[in-house]
């Protein structure tokens, strides 16, 4: 069994902060490196766990996080968010900290989105149409995973964004002067769906049945109508990261 006061010393004397920023549910979700003065931040949904092993592994608590839990999150919520100190971000700013953020092309996370969900047995079709007109009735979790990752204004800080689905890889200089590959698809998560050899058109099929038959891409969730109600939930996301449907 996992001595849990050796986890949290462990997570503790990395002097290790958190911060915030804007004014979104996912606004808490900065984690800093004091020692190296780099400060990640993520999304639900978007590559969070291989992000969040990325940040255990620049720290020096990846092998921890694992050995805790093979969900990383239950690493992250339980022990290093319960054992790591808040700092204002103005502070971090002023400290010329770097800020990176991960980002995932909306048309992909949209179909992760609805794969995850509990609430429901609905076609993705069926589920836009229920989150457009507000009538989806959603668990608290289910709720919490569907925001979109831009945060207004968050430009003025970002150092870096990093495209994952785009395979982008970041080098940066650590306090050593030695120099540190950001790779977060070097990770992966257990929930990550295995995919088929196959791309019949899925738009249509029931969540729990297409779980059991994923497709070879998240392309084949889409025709033209559900496509359009991505871009008009996720609007913000498409537009000031750039990203298009053709990207994936």
């Amino acid at each position: 069994m996992t001595d849990l006061k050796y986890l949290e010393s462990n997570v503790k004397n990395k002097n290790l902060l958190r911060t915030a920023y804007g004014n979104s549910i996912y606004s808490n979700l900065y984690y800093a490196d004091p020692k190296n003065k780099i400060c990640f931040t993520f999304t639900p949904r978007a590559g969070c766990s291989i992000v969040f092993q990325q940040y255990l592994d620049l720290v020096g608590l990846l092998n921890d996080g694992l050995e805790y839990n093979n969900f990383i999150h239950n690493y992250r919520c339980d022990i290093v968010d319960n054992n790591i100190n808040y700092c204002n971000i103005k502070k971090l700013l002023n400290e010329k900290y770097i800020f990176i953020k991960f980002i995932m092309n909306p048309y992909i996370r949209a179909v992760s989105i609805f794969r995850a969900h509990t609430s429901h047995n609905y076609s993705f079709r069926e589920y836009l149409k229920k989150q457009l007109d507000k009538t989806i009735i959603l668990n608290d979790n289910d709720y919490f995973h569907s925001f979109p990752q831009y945060i207004d204004e968050e430009e003025k800080i970002i150092t870096k964004y990093i495209k994952i689905n785009e395979n982008e890889t970041y080098q940066i200089m650590l306090a050593d002067g030695n120099n540190y590959t950001l790779n977060v698809n070097k990770y992966t998560s257990f929930h990550h769906g295995e995919k088929q050899n196959h791309c019949n058109f899925s738009g249509d099929i029931l969540k729990d049945d297409i779980n059991q038959n994923l497709p070879m891409s998240y392309k084949c969730f889409y025709d033209s109508e559900i496509k359009q109600m991505v871009d008009i939930l996720y609007k913000y996301d498409i537009e000031k990261y750039g990203f298009s449907f053709e990207n994936f």
